[in-house]
C-alpha cells in the first residue's frame, strides 16, 4: 500500500479534527457541574461568567467539525504539489510535518484567544462591581504566548523555511 504525502497530511488533519471534538466533549462534560451548580443568576456578571466558560469548548467543537468536514480543502491548500502521487521523500514529508505542526499550534491557540477575549469582556462588564485582578493577570499572561503561538503557527503553515533549512542545510556544490 502506497500513501502519498497528501494522503498523510489529509489523514493527520482529520485525526486532529477528531482530537478537537474529543477535547470539546471533555470540556463540555466538565462544565455540566458549573451550569448545574447555580442556574439562578442574580447579577449580570454571574451570567456572563458562566456563558464565557462555554466559549472555549464551543470553539473547540466548531474547529474540530470544520477540520473533519473540510480536511480535503485544507490539504489542497497546504500541499501545493502538482503530482498528488509524488514519491515520499524525507524532505517533502518534513515540509508537510512543519505545516501540520503549524496547524496544530493555530488550532489549539484559537480557543485560548477566544477565552482571552471573553475575559476582556467579562472584566469590562464587572470592573465596577468586583475586583478583576485575577482576570487581568490571566489576560496578560496568556495574551503574549497565544499571539506567539498563532504567529508561529501561521509561519510554519505558510512557509517554515527557517526550520526546514535547519533540518536540511543547503549543500555547496
Amino acid at each position: 500500500m502506497h500513501f502519498s504525502p497528501r494522503d498523510m497530511l489529509g489523514t493527520g488533519i482529520k485525526v486532529l479534527g477528531l482530537i478537537m471534538l474529543l477535547k470539546s466533549l471533555q470540556a463540555f462534560i466538565g462544565l455540566i457541574s458549573v451550569a448545574g451548580l447555580n442556574n439562578n443568576f442574580t447579577t449580570r456578571w454571574e451570567l456572563w461568567q458562566v456563558l464565557l466558560t462555554f466559549i472555549s469548548p464551543l470553539v473547540l467543537l466548531i474547529v474540530g467539525l470544520c477540520l473533519l468536514k473540510y480536511a480535503d480543502r485544507l490539504t489542497d491548500f497546504l500541499c501545493k504539489t502538482d503530482d498528488p502521487e509524488a514519491d515520499i521523500q524525507q524532505e517533502n514529508l518534513f515540509q508537510l510535518a512543519i505545516k501540520f505542526i503549524g496547524l496544530i499550534l493555530i488550532v489549539f491557540a484559537i480557543p485560548e484567544a477566544f477565552r482571552i477575549i471573553g475575559n476582556l469582556f467579562y472584566m469590562k462588564a464587572v470592573s465596577e462591581a468586583i475586583d478583576t485582578v485575577t482576570q487581568s493577570q490571566f489576560v496578560w499572561e496568556r495574551s503574549l504566548s497565544t499571539l506567539i503561538r498563532l504567529l508561529l503557527g501561521f509561519y510554519l503553515m505558510c512557509s517554515g523555511r527557517f526550520f526546514y533549512h535547519l533540518a536540511y542545510p543547503v549543500k555547496d556544490e
